[in-house]
């Protein structure tokens, strides 16, 4: 599993989900009971800065790029890093079985995901003050 974050709101309208939450990708029949089965092209909006996807979504660049996605929260002690000069990864190395300490990770999770919302928040902020330095000049050359 990836958590996949974007430094800029998701389109809703891209949900999977008529009632299994706000983007989240409905179980097939296929599914094994309490799973996802990622059948989607896109990983769901979990909330506007957030994704969850899969293993397919992580390696796919071109994808990742176009949704925004700057950082990657992966959850799973066989998954690497695809791309790590290209995105700020934090890897939790946990084992898919009942006996695994998932609440014991959440801390480390919880803070990859607040500081990646803290970096977004700056390089927006950077970005209209750039844009808002770049109109003030022009006009004052006008």
């Amino acid at each position: 599993m990836a958590g996949l974050l974007a430094n800029r709101p998701i389109d809703k309208a891209r949900s999977d989900a008529d009632d299994g939450g706000p983007g989240l990708p409905r179980p097939t029949a296929t599914a094994q009971p309490a799973m996802f089965a990622f059948t989607s092209q896109a990983p769901g909006a979990v909330r506007p800065y957030l994704l969850l996807g899969a293993a397919p979504h992580e390696a796919d660049y071109m994808l990742l790029k176009k949704l925004g996605v700057t950082h990657i929260l992966q959850v799973g002690k066989e998954l690497r890093p695809t791309f790590p000069d290209r995105f700020t990864y934090c890897r939790l190395a946990l084992e898919d079985c009942e006996q695994e300490d998932l609440v014991g990770a959440l801390p480390v999770a919880f803070a990859f995901i607040d500081a990646a919302r803290e970096e977004g928040r700056r390089r927006q902020e950077e970005a209209e003050e750039e844009a808002a330095a770049a109109a003030a000049a022009a006009a004052a050359g006008a």
